[in-house]
Protein backbone atom coordinates (compact mmCIF):
# COMPACT_ATOMS: atom_id res chain seq x y z
CA UNK A 1 0.00 0.00 0.00
CA UNK A 2 1.42 3.34 -0.80
CA UNK A 3 0.48 6.54 0.47
CA UNK A 4 -2.29 9.25 -1.37
CA UNK A 5 -0.95 11.35 -3.96
CA UNK A 6 -2.90 13.97 -2.26
CA UNK A 7 -3.91 14.70 0.96
CA UNK A 8 -6.55 17.51 2.08
CA UNK A 9 -7.01 19.07 5.61
CA UNK A 10 -8.71 22.17 6.97
CA UNK A 11 -6.35 24.64 5.54
CA UNK A 12 -3.59 23.09 3.61
CA UNK A 13 -3.01 20.20 0.53
CA UNK A 14 -0.43 17.80 0.51
CA UNK A 15 -0.01 16.82 -2.91
CA UNK A 16 2.91 14.63 -4.64
CA UNK A 17 4.89 17.25 -6.55
CA UNK A 18 4.40 17.74 -10.66
CA UNK A 19 7.47 19.46 -12.82
CA UNK A 20 4.84 22.06 -13.40
CA UNK A 21 5.34 23.32 -9.79
CA UNK A 22 9.05 24.14 -10.01
CA UNK A 23 8.69 27.73 -10.14
CA UNK A 24 6.54 28.31 -7.07
CA UNK A 25 8.77 25.10 -5.28
CA UNK A 26 11.93 27.51 -6.50
CA UNK A 27 10.15 30.47 -4.78
CA UNK A 28 9.44 29.14 -2.04
CA UNK A 29 12.98 27.75 -1.17
CA UNK A 30 15.15 30.65 -2.41
CA UNK A 31 13.14 33.19 -0.51
CA UNK A 32 13.86 31.26 3.01
CA UNK A 33 17.47 30.14 2.27
CA UNK A 34 18.76 31.96 5.32
CA UNK A 35 16.20 30.31 7.42
CA UNK A 36 16.73 26.20 5.99
CA UNK A 37 20.14 26.97 5.74
CA UNK A 38 20.04 26.34 9.85
CA UNK A 39 18.27 22.81 9.73
CA UNK A 40 18.48 21.25 6.50
CA UNK A 41 21.39 20.48 4.72
CA UNK A 42 20.30 20.33 1.36
CA UNK A 43 19.65 23.68 1.24
CA UNK A 44 23.14 24.44 1.61
CA UNK A 45 23.14 23.46 -2.04
CA UNK A 46 20.69 26.21 -3.34
CA UNK A 47 19.50 28.23 -5.10
CA UNK A 48 19.56 26.14 -7.70
CA UNK A 49 18.34 26.71 -11.96
CA UNK A 50 14.81 26.30 -12.41
CA UNK A 51 15.72 23.20 -14.86
CA UNK A 52 17.21 21.89 -11.90
CA UNK A 53 14.37 22.31 -9.67
CA UNK A 54 12.06 20.61 -12.44
CA UNK A 55 14.01 17.58 -12.81
CA UNK A 56 14.37 17.23 -9.25
CA UNK A 57 10.68 17.65 -8.48
CA UNK A 58 10.04 14.62 -11.60
CA UNK A 59 12.44 12.29 -9.77
CA UNK A 60 10.66 13.15 -6.43
CA UNK A 61 7.41 12.21 -8.68
CA UNK A 62 8.66 9.04 -9.95
CA UNK A 63 9.79 7.52 -6.56
CA UNK A 64 6.80 8.56 -4.89
CA UNK A 65 4.53 6.64 -7.57
CA UNK A 66 7.05 3.66 -7.52
CA UNK A 67 6.56 3.54 -3.59
CA UNK A 68 9.85 3.89 -2.59
CA UNK A 69 10.28 7.48 -1.02
CA UNK A 70 6.72 9.93 -0.78
CA UNK A 71 8.04 14.01 -1.23
CA UNK A 72 5.37 16.45 -0.68
CA UNK A 73 4.24 19.81 -0.99
CA UNK A 74 2.55 22.12 1.18
CA UNK A 75 0.55 24.25 -0.42
CA UNK A 76 -2.29 26.42 0.50
CA UNK A 77 -5.94 25.58 -0.81
CA UNK A 78 -5.47 26.83 -4.07
CA UNK A 79 -2.46 25.33 -4.95
CA UNK A 80 -0.91 28.57 -5.82
CA UNK A 81 1.45 28.59 -3.18
CA UNK A 82 4.34 25.97 -1.97
CA UNK A 83 3.90 26.99 2.38
CA UNK A 84 6.61 23.98 2.90
CA UNK A 85 8.07 20.61 2.41
CA UNK A 86 7.25 17.58 4.11
CA UNK A 87 8.18 13.77 3.42
CA UNK A 88 7.73 10.24 4.63
CA UNK A 89 11.04 7.77 3.82
CA UNK A 90 12.31 4.05 4.62
CA UNK A 91 15.50 4.78 6.17
CA UNK A 92 15.00 2.57 9.28
CA UNK A 93 14.30 -0.60 7.33
CA UNK A 94 11.14 -2.36 6.08
CA UNK A 95 8.99 -1.64 9.20
CA UNK A 96 9.66 1.91 10.07
CA UNK A 97 8.85 5.36 8.60
CA UNK A 98 10.40 8.87 9.30
CA UNK A 99 8.59 11.93 8.60
CA UNK A 100 10.26 15.10 7.83
CA UNK A 101 9.31 18.88 6.94
CA UNK A 102 9.67 22.40 7.13
CA UNK A 103 7.45 25.37 6.61
CA UNK A 104 8.51 29.08 5.27
CA UNK A 105 9.71 31.30 8.17
CA UNK A 106 6.74 33.94 7.31
CA UNK A 107 4.12 31.35 8.14
CA UNK A 108 5.67 29.70 11.82
CA UNK A 109 3.34 30.07 14.77
CA UNK A 110 -0.16 29.20 12.61
CA UNK A 111 -0.14 25.46 13.21
CA UNK A 112 0.27 24.71 9.86
CA UNK A 113 3.20 22.00 10.25
CA UNK A 114 1.24 20.79 13.19
CA UNK A 115 -1.66 20.24 10.71
CA UNK A 116 0.37 18.79 8.09
CA UNK A 117 2.54 16.78 10.03
CA UNK A 118 -0.89 14.85 12.28
CA UNK A 119 -2.28 14.29 8.20
CA UNK A 120 0.78 12.67 6.96
CA UNK A 121 0.88 10.95 10.27
CA UNK A 122 -2.57 9.32 9.91
CA UNK A 123 -1.80 7.96 6.02
CA UNK A 124 1.63 7.00 7.21
CA UNK A 125 -0.22 4.38 9.69
CA UNK A 126 -1.74 2.95 6.74
CA UNK A 127 0.89 2.00 5.28
CA UNK A 128 1.23 -1.77 5.18
CA UNK A 129 3.60 -3.75 7.67
CA UNK A 130 4.87 -0.48 9.47
CA UNK A 131 4.93 -0.80 13.35
CA UNK A 132 6.97 2.30 14.19
CA UNK A 133 7.07 6.06 12.88
CA UNK A 134 9.89 8.39 13.46
CA UNK A 135 10.72 11.97 13.94
CA UNK A 136 14.64 12.87 14.16
CA UNK A 137 15.60 16.62 14.52
CA UNK A 138 18.38 18.85 15.35
CA UNK A 139 17.76 19.39 19.44
CA UNK A 140 18.45 23.26 19.28
CA UNK A 141 15.24 23.40 16.72
CA UNK A 142 12.43 24.01 19.31
CA UNK A 143 9.89 24.23 16.92
CA UNK A 144 10.00 21.07 14.84
CA UNK A 145 10.34 18.84 18.71
CA UNK A 146 7.48 20.65 19.41
CA UNK A 147 5.58 19.83 16.48
CA UNK A 148 6.75 16.12 17.00
CA UNK A 149 4.85 16.21 20.67
CA UNK A 150 2.06 17.77 19.54
CA UNK A 151 1.28 15.42 16.77
CA UNK A 152 1.64 12.01 19.58
CA UNK A 153 4.84 11.24 19.36
CA UNK A 154 7.26 10.47 21.97
CA UNK A 155 10.77 11.89 22.77
CA UNK A 156 12.54 8.56 23.47
CA UNK A 157 16.24 9.04 23.34
CA UNK A 158 18.47 11.71 22.13
CA UNK A 159 22.02 10.72 19.94
CA UNK A 160 24.61 12.47 21.04
CA UNK A 161 26.95 13.74 18.00
CA UNK A 162 25.93 11.46 15.76
CA UNK A 163 25.50 13.64 12.86
CA UNK A 164 26.49 17.07 11.53
CA UNK A 165 24.92 20.39 10.70
CA UNK A 166 24.77 21.93 7.37
CA UNK A 167 28.06 23.99 8.18
CA UNK A 168 29.76 20.78 9.05
CA UNK A 169 29.77 20.77 12.84
CA UNK A 170 28.95 17.83 15.03
CA UNK A 171 25.57 17.80 16.80
CA UNK A 172 22.92 15.69 18.89
CA UNK A 173 19.51 14.24 17.62
CA UNK A 174 16.45 14.00 19.02
CA UNK A 175 14.16 10.61 18.35
CA UNK A 176 11.05 10.99 18.66
CA UNK A 177 8.70 7.84 18.06
CA UNK A 178 4.93 6.65 17.68
CA UNK A 179 4.08 2.88 17.66
CA UNK A 180 1.85 1.95 14.80
CA UNK A 181 1.34 -1.78 15.87
CA UNK A 182 -2.15 -2.42 16.50
CA UNK A 183 -2.90 -5.23 19.34
CA UNK A 184 -4.60 -8.34 19.22
CA UNK A 185 -7.26 -7.65 21.81
CA UNK A 186 -9.31 -5.46 19.48
CA UNK A 187 -12.27 -7.54 19.16
CA UNK A 188 -12.16 -9.01 23.10
CA UNK A 189 -14.56 -7.46 25.42
CA UNK A 190 -12.50 -6.55 28.24
CA UNK A 191 -15.09 -5.88 30.50
CA UNK A 192 -16.94 -9.41 30.32
CA UNK A 193 -15.67 -10.84 33.00
CA UNK A 194 -15.49 -8.16 35.78
CA UNK A 195 -17.39 -8.38 38.65
CA UNK A 196 -18.13 -5.65 41.17
CA UNK A 197 -18.99 -2.33 41.50
CA UNK A 198 -18.80 0.52 44.55
CA UNK A 199 -14.75 0.75 44.46
CA UNK A 200 -13.87 -3.14 44.06
CA UNK A 201 -13.66 -4.85 40.97
CA UNK A 202 -12.85 -8.86 40.63
CA UNK A 203 -11.61 -10.76 37.52
CA UNK A 204 -11.49 -14.27 38.41
CA UNK A 205 -9.19 -17.26 36.61
CA UNK A 206 -9.09 -15.25 33.75
CA UNK A 207 -8.00 -16.72 29.87
CA UNK A 208 -5.33 -15.96 27.84
CA UNK A 209 -7.10 -14.31 25.24
CA UNK A 210 -4.74 -11.23 23.55
CA UNK A 211 -1.58 -11.14 21.79
CA UNK A 212 1.61 -8.33 21.53
CA UNK A 213 5.08 -8.95 19.99
CA UNK A 214 5.48 -12.20 21.07
CA UNK A 215 3.85 -12.23 24.09
CA UNK A 216 0.46 -13.64 24.89
CA UNK A 217 -1.42 -11.90 27.90
CA UNK A 218 -4.53 -12.96 30.19
CA UNK A 219 -7.07 -10.01 30.23
CA UNK A 220 -5.87 -8.87 33.01
CA UNK A 221 -7.01 -5.40 34.82
CA UNK A 222 -6.55 -1.73 33.08
CA UNK A 223 -8.00 1.26 32.41
CA UNK A 224 -10.09 -0.81 29.66
CA UNK A 225 -11.90 -2.61 32.38
CA UNK A 226 -12.20 -1.25 35.55
CA UNK A 227 -11.24 2.26 35.18
CA UNK A 228 -8.24 2.16 36.43
CA UNK A 229 -6.10 6.03 35.84
CA UNK A 230 -2.62 4.89 36.79
CA UNK A 231 -2.31 0.96 37.16
CA UNK A 232 -2.88 -2.06 34.92
CA UNK A 233 -1.66 -5.47 35.65
CA UNK A 234 -1.91 -8.46 34.06
CA UNK A 235 0.26 -12.25 33.64
CA UNK A 236 2.72 -12.55 30.32
CA UNK A 237 3.41 -15.57 28.87
CA UNK A 238 6.98 -16.07 26.23
CA UNK A 239 6.80 -19.20 24.85
CA UNK A 240 9.60 -21.85 24.55
CA UNK A 241 12.67 -19.73 22.52
CA UNK A 242 10.46 -16.70 22.15
CA UNK A 243 11.18 -12.99 22.15
CA UNK A 244 9.68 -10.02 23.32
CA UNK A 245 11.30 -7.51 20.49
CA UNK A 246 13.05 -4.78 21.71
CA UNK A 247 11.01 -1.86 22.82
CA UNK A 248 10.95 1.12 25.36
CA UNK A 249 8.42 1.98 28.20
CA UNK A 250 8.05 5.94 28.14
CA UNK A 251 7.37 7.78 30.98
CA UNK A 252 5.84 4.23 32.82
CA UNK A 253 7.42 2.18 35.33
CA UNK A 254 7.48 -2.10 35.31
CA UNK A 255 7.51 -4.74 37.95
CA UNK A 256 7.77 -8.15 37.15
CA UNK A 257 7.02 -11.28 39.52
CA UNK A 258 8.42 -14.22 37.82
CA UNK A 259 5.88 -17.55 37.97
CA UNK A 260 7.62 -19.73 35.80
CA UNK A 261 10.96 -20.50 33.56
CA UNK A 262 13.83 -18.76 32.68
CA UNK A 263 14.39 -15.30 31.44
CA UNK A 264 17.27 -12.59 29.86
CA UNK A 265 16.62 -8.93 29.66
CA UNK A 266 19.13 -7.92 27.17
CA UNK A 267 19.11 -4.03 28.22
CA UNK A 268 20.53 -0.43 27.59
CA UNK A 269 22.46 1.48 24.53
CA UNK A 270 22.27 -1.29 21.97
CA UNK A 271 21.01 -4.06 24.33
CA UNK A 272 24.61 -4.31 25.37
CA UNK A 273 23.91 -5.45 29.05
CA UNK A 274 22.24 -8.93 30.17
CA UNK A 275 20.58 -10.41 33.02
CA UNK A 276 18.67 -13.54 34.10
CA UNK A 277 16.12 -14.39 35.90
CA UNK A 278 14.09 -17.32 37.27
CA UNK A 279 10.77 -18.16 39.16
CA UNK A 280 10.58 -16.74 42.41
CA UNK A 281 12.64 -13.23 41.07
CA UNK A 282 11.35 -9.97 40.87
CA UNK A 283 12.33 -7.28 38.06
CA UNK A 284 12.15 -3.24 38.39
CA UNK A 285 12.47 -1.70 34.77
CA UNK A 286 12.87 2.27 34.85
CA UNK A 287 11.39 4.10 32.06
CA UNK A 288 13.12 4.96 28.59
CA UNK A 289 15.52 1.83 29.38
CA UNK A 290 15.74 -0.11 25.66
CA UNK A 291 15.14 -3.85 26.61
CA UNK A 292 14.82 -7.25 24.78
CA UNK A 293 13.14 -10.23 26.64
CA UNK A 294 14.03 -13.73 25.46
CA UNK A 295 13.08 -17.24 26.71
CA UNK A 296 16.06 -18.87 27.41
CA UNK A 297 14.40 -22.52 27.46
CA UNK A 298 13.39 -24.41 24.04
CA UNK A 299 10.90 -26.11 26.26
CA UNK A 300 9.12 -24.23 29.06
CA UNK A 301 7.57 -21.04 28.85
CA UNK A 302 8.15 -18.17 30.96
CA UNK A 303 5.37 -16.59 32.82
CA UNK A 304 4.97 -14.03 34.84
CA UNK A 305 2.99 -11.38 36.77
CA UNK A 306 3.32 -8.17 35.03
CA UNK A 307 2.30 -4.39 36.42
CA UNK A 308 2.64 -0.64 35.25
CA UNK A 309 2.38 2.37 36.34
CA UNK A 310 0.23 3.41 33.03
CA UNK A 311 -3.56 2.12 32.84
CA UNK A 312 -3.20 2.40 29.32
CA UNK A 313 -1.29 -0.93 29.12
CA UNK A 314 0.62 -0.50 25.60
CA UNK A 315 -0.30 2.64 24.39
CA UNK A 316 3.12 4.10 25.79
CA UNK A 317 5.70 1.32 24.48
CA UNK A 318 8.08 2.08 21.40
CA UNK A 319 10.13 -0.19 19.08
CA UNK A 320 13.65 -0.11 19.91
CA UNK A 321 16.33 -1.42 17.07
CA UNK A 322 16.80 -5.12 17.04
CA UNK A 323 18.49 -7.62 14.93
CA UNK A 324 15.81 -10.44 15.79
CA UNK A 325 12.92 -8.40 14.78
CA UNK A 326 11.45 -10.04 11.37
CA UNK A 327 11.45 -7.91 8.61
CA UNK A 328 7.90 -6.31 7.59
CA UNK A 329 6.05 -9.39 5.77
CA UNK A 330 8.12 -12.31 6.77
CA UNK A 331 6.73 -15.09 8.35
CA UNK A 332 7.00 -15.41 12.62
Amino acid sequence: MSLPERIVTERLVLRCYHPSDGPIAKAAIDSNLEHLRKWMPWAMKEPSPLPVIEERLRKFAAAFRAGADWTYAIFDPAEREVLGGAGVHRRRGPDSLDLGYWLRSDLEGRGYATEAVRALTDAAARVEGVTRLEIRCDPNNARSAAVAARCGYTHVETLKANTLTPTGAPRDTMVWMRPNRPMTDESVDLKAAVEGDSGIFVLRASATTRGWNGIRYKTGLSGKNVGARQLSMNVATIPPGGVAYAHIHVDFEVMLYILQGRVRHEYGPNLELSVENVAGDFIFIEPGVPHEVCNVSATEPVMAVVARSDASEWEHIVDYPSSRRPAAGSAS
